[in-house]
């Protein structure tokens, strides 16, 4: 015990722990009486009801608190969204306010979790729909809460999975072991004389104590300055705890994907997330910013299909001559007053307007990128005022017939980065992860700008890459289709910035990348020769000298199936669905 006895009993006299202690009853039965009536529901179509509510929740995450509203009274699925929400009330402190309906006088609840209300409907609908199985709920601190009230004489609450395993590293001195954990703080204060009126409020008197200041301390005050001494500072190991953070969101993305997404920022700070609604384009600009603490530093503009220039960006001049600035500028000027943060513009829905219109300026303005001593400027686009270094845009689009295509301008001046595949599977563990506190700028600040900044031993490490550009690039001329320096030099940055986190992603996956990302992009059309172009390109990408356009696709997928060769596996399945579609359609682009 990290406190002596005579320091622990004067804390017990503290008001809001009297009360657990003087209390006539289980301190939580209301809850515990609401868990039980849920538990007891039951109805022939429930399953059903279950199934279709958690598809309207995948849908549509952001329209659980309307759910409820938009279901029939007395119907299975108002009565279980009901319990729910009464149940919520007392167990997260987080969700209390919005949803109401606690009947403690002094509104009491088990905790906050900071989930949010989407993230509890799926996780306890599945606890119904798997016949009230605990291991069907991948939340930790739900299925703590859960196990609380189904016995709270054992259970200790809605303690997280990063507080439990400080709690055990500071105050138990051992391993973290979930299943050991509420024996342990059992033990812990096994010799600790409690006058408890009632005993199953005894888990939760301990819990609470914990969170006394004199406790806090001994644990997560130690531990708040052990992660600022210890507190990642490598690109990989950051690009891991972004990994970790973004996945206890409940949102998955491969750590390829991270690092994808982290070196075309640190190439250029302009980059296009593309891909069918729903598929977590926005969430993974926001939740990436929030990673590594800049939520606060990450501002989301909604695009309008009235666009046509950038005053709605900018701003404009009123008809009495007065500038009416409007949020990029001032976001800019935000962003250079703190050079050691980075900041993130989201535009959401880029291509809902002409992208040409209104952000070609901005286009412009970052080819001017240039060094003056120590710092990256850029040519003003206002009052003085260019694009930080430190500020990073993100355009978020989807690619159907509401929308307006890309121009070679706009895909030549991005990593554009297709986000069509969609992981449905349940993330087993969405533990929460803490933000970091202490990255800064540098952590996406690029060392090269032009050719001319890349060293004779950098041209040698890029010697193999750039034959295989030298190649792709004269296939793509039989079509008028070839690329310039531009997209030569910021392929060639973003191999060279791979280095650093190499053990993340390979040559030939950052290679893949960037043929997906800056070269296909640009094939489109419906005449023989983009047909031919796209089967010289699979047979480069495959490695099979003998495919030729005069095959049917069916024969190709079976060479590329029956061939060992797995270099750039995006690329080929790109190539092979537009190929597919140019047979079946007369026509074929790269975005769907």
């Amino acid at each position: 015990m990290n406190l002596a006895a005579t320091e622990i009993y004067p804390l017990l006299s503290r008001a809001e722990l009297r009360k657990i202690i003087t209390y006539q009853g289980f301190y939580f039965e209301k809850a515990r009486a609401v868990f039980q009536a849920f538990a007891r529901l039951h109805t022939d179509d429930l399953p059903e009801v279950c199934e279709e509510l958690l598809h309207r929740l995948q849908q549509d995450p952001a329209g659980a608190h309307q759910l409820l509203a938009s279901c029939q009274p007395d119907s299975t699925a108002w009565r279980l969204l009901s319990l729910i929400a009464k149940l919520v009330v007392y167990l997260d402190a987080s969700l209390a306010k919005k949803l109401k309906g606690n009947a403690y006088a002094d509104n009491r609840n088990l905790g906050a979790t900071h989930l949010q209300y989407h993230h509890w409907i799926k996780q306890l609908l599945r606890y119904k729909q798997y016949g009230h199985q605990l291991s069907a709920i991948t939340s930790p601190v739900i299925r703590h809460a859960l196990q609380f009230l189904d016995n709270p004489g054992q259970a200790s609450g809605i303690l997280s999975e990063k507080h439990r395993r400080l709690i055990a590293r500071y105050v138990f001195r051992q391993p973290y072991d979930a299943s050991a954990f509420d024996a342990q703080l059992k033990q812990q204060f096994e010799g600790l004389s409690i006058p408890l009126k009632v005993e199953e409020n005894r888990m939760y008197l301990l819990s609470r104590l914990l969170y006394t200041p004199e406790w806090r301390r001994q644990w997560l005050d130690k531990e708040r300055k052990s992660r600022e001494e210890a507190e990642p500072t490598h690109a990989r190991e950051i690009l891991e705890h972004i990994h970790a953070y973004i996945n206890g969101k409940g949102f998955f993305f491969s750590k390829q994907d991270i690092a994808n997404y982290y070196l075309s920022l640190k190439t250029k700070p302009f980059v296009i997330l593309a891909g069918i609604s729903g598929t977590g384009k926005t969430q993974l600009a926001r939740q990436f910013a929030a990673a590594i603490g800049a939520r606060d530093r990450c501002l989301l503009l909604p695009v309008r299909p009235d666009w046509t220039d950038n005053s709605d960006l900018l701003g404009f001049h009123d008809l009495q001559g007065n500038f009416r600035e409007k949020p990029l500028l001032t976001f800019m000027r935000r962003a250079a007053s703190e050079p050691d943060k980075s900041f993130f513009f989201i535009l959401d829905e880029m291509n809902l307007a002409r992208v040409e219109h209104y952000f070609s300026d901005l286009l412009s303005l970052m080819e001017t990128r240039r060094r003056e001593g120590k710092q990256i400027v850029t040519d003003p686009i206002h009052e003085g005022m260019g694009i930080p270094p430190n500020l990073c845009f993100i355009g978020t689009v989807n690619m159907d017939e509401t929308t307006h295509p890309f121009s070679r301008k706009v895909l030549d001046r991005a990593n554009a980065i297709e986000m069509n595949e969609v992981q449905l599977d349940w993330i087993a563990n969405m533990e929460e992860i803490e933000p970091l506190r202490h990255v800064s700028s540098a952590f996406l600040a690029t060392p090269f700008l032009h050719a001319r900044d890349l060293t004779p031993a950098d041209r040698e490490r890029l010697q193999a890459s750039m034959v295989m550009l030298m190649q792709l690039n004269g296939i793509l001329k039989q079509a008028d289709l070839h690329f310039g320096y531009r997209v030569r030099d910021e392929i060639a940055f973003y191999l060279l910035n791979r280095y650093e986190i190499r053990e993340a992603i390979s040559e030939n996956e950052a290679l893949d990348f960037q043929i997906m990302q800056k070269i296909l992009p640009r094939i489109h059309g419906s005449s023989r020769r983009i047909g031919t172009v796209i089967v010289d390109l699979i047979r480069l990408l495959a490695r099979l000298p003998d495919l030729h356009a005069g095959m049917y696709l069916d024969e190709i997928e079976q060479r590329i199936a029956q061939s060992k060769n797995r270099f750039y596996p995006k690329a080929v399945a790109k190539l092979l669905f537009m190929y597919r579609r140019l047979e079946e359609d007369g026509f074929t682009s790269f975005w769907i």
